[in-house]
């Protein structure tokens, strides 16, 4: 962690993180907590990591590159290796595991659901080996896209279960993380 972030990036990662782990009413679901935490996870990343990236890429670094950095990144693997040690996340990540096996098309991944890559299953994000950091965040970040696109229902069940699951997983790693940075008490 580089810790470029500032008083107010730490207040937004802070207040969207909250908002994410305790609901602001009972009607705020799954899906809503999912994208709360997600946008938390993005400032989190951008206000950690985006003056290192924009000077390697020479211009605003995507998400996908702020993906790709954080997957290869020792000091997270190190978390989540560390984390998989506690059993509520050793547990969530079975759980995330498990539903993969059992309610995607392409069994231990999830789709792209964009509409010219939904039938390649090379496009699909892999989730099949609990020790592999990249895989994971990868596979979070891929229920991401999907959900924000549009291409996940709060309506289908095998999407709501997805979306919950994934949900627990990501909010143990994010709260790590950010404890780690001072983002948390």
């Amino acid at each position: 962690m580089s810790n470029n972030h500032n008083g107010q990036s730490r207040e937004i990662v802070k207040s969207w993180y909250n908002r994410a782990i305790t609901p602001p009413s009972e009607s705020y679901d799954y899906f809503d907590r999912f994208i709360s935490l997600w946008v938390s996870f993005n400032c989190y990343f951008v206000s950690e990591h985006y003056v290192e990236l924009n000077e390697k890429y020479k211009k605003e670094p995507s998400e996908r590159q702020h993906i790709d950095f954080i997957a290869a990144n020792p000091e997270y693997n190190t978390i989540y290796a560390t984390l998989l040690d506690a059993p509520s996340f050793s547990k969530n990540i079975n759980k995330m595991l498990s539903l993969l096996q059992e309610v995607t098309h392409y069994k231990g991944k999830v789709a792209d659901m964009r509409p010219d890559k939904i039938e390649n299953e090379d496009y699909a994000k892999e989730f099949t080996d609990k020790n592999s950091f990249s895989q994971f965040i990868n596979v979070v970040y891929q229920v991401r896209c999907n959900l924000f696109h549009g291409n996940k229902s709060p309506y289908n069940d095998r999407d709501s279960r997805i979306v919950e699951a994934f949900f627990e997983g990501f909010a143990e790693f994010c709260n790590a993380i950010y404890q780690k940075g001072g983002y948390l008490p």
